[in-house]
């Protein structure tokens, strides 16, 4: 994969478009929404924490499937900033029409205490909030509480009438009896931002921040599921919830022709075009989308543990491009991927048949991630005593031979936060990130350990103050790793696929979270260590060790983490690391924290993380099915590329036609470089004006390069993008945007 690193290039786009603001905008829902009837609706952007699933009770009826976790809100998504191929909706008119939620629901009998708070459970709307925090218009919660009664493993059939508009109206109608029954379980909830505004259901007369309470906005309703609002893992395990049948409307809407099913996919075709594979199709207009799968062995059966979910596709153009990037040493068959496409109806119910739509095609380019090395004695012994000796210059000297780092920057990131933003380029928040295992001697009574060094781009460093702990660091300038201690196969996963945790898990299989932050001043600061698991064992700051060094344009942090005090004996984890030669594949990420010094609150502005994986969102921390598969292996069974394997420099330079076009709201741009350049590429409106700089005089390496260009916040319209590379190419492009 090409890597934003020396040399510069210019590339600037134009377009006739004019930028909105979703908020307040959002479309109407409709006089009634179809949420699923044995399959997602189609105009919802995604599902997230549920799967389609088998009707528990044993019929051939699908239902949804979602897996409960701590403090866990988990359903449907209309989507906004975050999300950008949706917005909002303005459910307004379906409130004052009298509208009902209806849905069937089954509730796992282990959801029966709410964690000792009964309204801690419940179907939940939730408003779109586009920043958050003591200065943000915070996301407001209406849940409608599940009745004990209903938390007893059997279906039950609601339809509950949508409450007033506002939380006086609501508890009044409660208090005089016009509302009552199911109704009455309906209530404003609150939100949370990093502390509590409204949570004791006093709504604006809380003493939880009273003077951020704002009403739930329905006009801008962005997504509906189930919420989990406590600690399912202090002993209190929770369990799945199952839905049906959801929809939003009159309370008589028939749902009959929603449930039908199309007839089986066929003519499947797939490419490639350098590192990517493209699979394409002929539209068959009797379908209202299709499901895109790929796996690394055969499919089959598109509900297989080792089958992954690609893509929906519900519009023009009929391909997905698939940008892979696979683990090292991931399958036997080295670069063959499989393929497979399912049909849809418009309501979003699937046929599964891929008897004629199964496709697989040899990718000889195919990206490979770095692999996570074990250590030798004697490099473990050096890094550590740089750790201790205050005059050491921290490097990767001692990483073992061969040993690549984790790049951390605008060609391998996602924005991973809600309420928070991309850097602007790779000098306001980048990384190259090492990391290694070290297995222990026992002869020498040494333990395993985990190495991790850092260096961090940063133009601005802003960091913990120097007498707060590691807990809360995350607010500033620091680095996470998202580290699962398994083999995604062993835990009911697959190598593409990765984790099938939607929560941190204990056990046979657990999940971590490690932070490297620094405290104090930018030139002297103290390095600091956070180990982070579920359950009863919590934080455990300063765990390990760990040393800081400023530099020019950042900083560096070198640390390690002793893994025999990171498993929980007490909570019968795993022991960590794996032992023996063989690959294991393991979920892992890396997340950067970027605070700029800009006094916000929190003060962390910028937050990313390396993980490709289409499902990340602001739920990273959490959700180990969010990470990449990464190897972790034995050092000497690792086999270095060659020289004689990497790709050769492009000859000339070369701007492409962006993909796809026309786009609906992103696409992705890819130009090449003969050598290293500094680069420019914008955006502009077909007048001239200036509507997005994705390059700004940045240094690239030669080589090939991709940027995705996000165009949710500008309407339809013809766009024109140029590309300037050095002081001797420029090149222009037009693209058109279609909502």
């Amino acid at each position: 994969m090409a890597r934003f690193a020396g040399g510069v290039v210019t590339l600037l786009l134009f377009a006739g478009i004019v930028a909105h603001n979703a908020h307040g905008q959002a479309p109407a829902l409709g006089d009634h929404f179809i949420f699923f009837v044995d399959g997602v609706n189609l105009d919802i952007p995604r599902v997230d924490g549920g799967e389609v699933a088998d009707d528990p009770d044993g019929s051939d009826n699908k239902v949804l499937k979602l897996d409960n976790g701590q403090y866990a809100y988990h359903g449907f998504r209309f989507g906004a900033t975050d999300l950008p191929d949706g917005m909002p909706r303005d459910m307004t008119a379906n409130r004052d029409s009298g509208n009902v939620l209806h849905f069937r629901i089954m509730v796992d009998p282990a959801n029966a205490s709410s964690g000792g708070n009964e309204h801690a459970l419940g179907i939940q709307l939730e408003d779109f909030a586009e920043s958050i925090g003591e200065t943000g218009n915070n996301p407001f919660r209406l849940r409608w509480i599940i009745p004990p009664d209903m938390r007893n493993g059997e279906w039950h059939e609601v339809s509950v009438v949508l409450p007033p508009p506002t939380y006086a109206e609501l508890e009044a109608g409660k208090t005089d009896g016009t509302i009552s029954g199911h109704e009455a379980q309906w209530i404003y909830a609150g939100s949370w931002a990093g502390f509590a505004i409204g949570l004791d259901l006093l709504g604006p007369d809380t003493a939880e921040r009273p003077d951020l309470w704002r009403e739930f906005e329905w006009n801008n309703v962005w997504s509906l599921g189930v919420h989990w609002d406590w600690d399912t893992f202090a002993g209190d395990p929770g369990g799945p919830i199952y839905l049906d049948d959801v929809f939003i409307g009159p309370a008589d809407l028939d749902l009959g022709d929603a449930a039908g099913q199309p007839a089986a996919m066929s003519g499947v075709e797939v490419r490639t075009d350098g590192s990517a594979n493209v699979i394409s199709w002929t539209h068959n207009p009797d379908f209202g989308g299709y499901n895109v799968y790929f796996s690394g062995d055969p499919i089959t059966d598109v509900s297989a543990g080792n089958v992954s979910f690609l893509q929906k596709v519900s519009a023009a153009p009929y391909e997905v491009r698939h940008d892979v990037e696979v683990p090292y040493a991931f399958s036997s068959a080295g670069s063959v991927l499989y393929y497979a496409v399912t049909s849809l109806s418009a309501s979003g119910v699937e046929n599964p048949d891929v008897s004629n739509s199964a496709v697989e095609i040899d990718n000889p380019d195919l990206v490979v991630s770095p692999p996570i090395l074990s250590l030798t004695d004697a490099q473990a012994e050096a890094l550590f005593n740089t750790i201790n000796d205050s005059e050491s210059m921290l490097s990767n000297e001692n990483f073992p031979e061969g040993s690549m780092p984790f790049v951390v920057d605008d060609t391998h990131s996602q924005l991973s936060e809600l309420g928070v933003t991309l850097p602007d380029n790779n000098d306001d928040l980048s990384a190259s990130v090492w990391v290694a295992y070290y297995e222990g001697n026992d002869t020498m009574n040494l333990f395993p350990e985990v190495w991790i060094y850092a260096e961090v781009t940063d133009d601005i460093l802003d960091f913990s103050p120097a007498a707060d702990g590691p807990e809360g660091a995350w607010r500033y300038d620091s680095i996470e790793l998202g580290w699962g201690n398994y083999d995604v196969r062993d835990a009911g996963g697959s190598v593409l696929g990765g984790s099938p945790h939607s929560d941190m898990m204990r056990g046979a299989y657990p999940d971590y979270q490690f932070r490297l932050s620094a405290h104090g001043s930018a030139a002297s600061a103290t390095a600091k260590t956070n180990v982070a698991a579920e359950g009863s064992s919590g934080d455990k700051p300063n765990l390990g060790g760990a040393a800081y060094e400023s530099t020019a344009n950042g900083y560096k942090m070198l640390a390690y983490f002793p893994t025999r005090e990171i498993k929980y004996p007490g909570d019968a984890d795993a022991a960590f690391p794996g032992e023996g030669d063989a690959p294991r594949f393991m979920p892992f990420t890396i997340t950067l924290n970027d605070a700029d010094g800009e006094g916000a609150d929190p003060p962390r502005v910028h937050q990313v993380t390396w993980s490709l994986n289409p499902t990340v969102d602001n739920t990273w921390w959490n959700t180990p099915s969010q990470w990449q598969t990464v190897t972790m292996i034995h050092s000497s069974q690792y086999v270095p590329v060659s020289s004689e394997d990497e790709p050769e420099l492009p000859e000339a330079y070369a701007l492409a036609q962006n993909y796809p076009n026309p786009f609906n709201p992103a696409t992705t741009i890819r130009f090449q470089l003969p050598k290293a350049e500094q680069v420019t590429l914008r955006v502009f409106d077909v007048l001239g004006r200036e509507v997005a700089a994705l390059l700004d005089n940045t240094s690239l390496a030669g080589g090939e390069h991709t940027v995705r260009f996000d165009a949710s916040a500008l309407t339809s319209g013809v766009y024109l993008y140029r590309l300037q590379a050095g002081a001797s190419f420029v090149q222009t492009k037009r693209m058109m945007l279609v909502k």
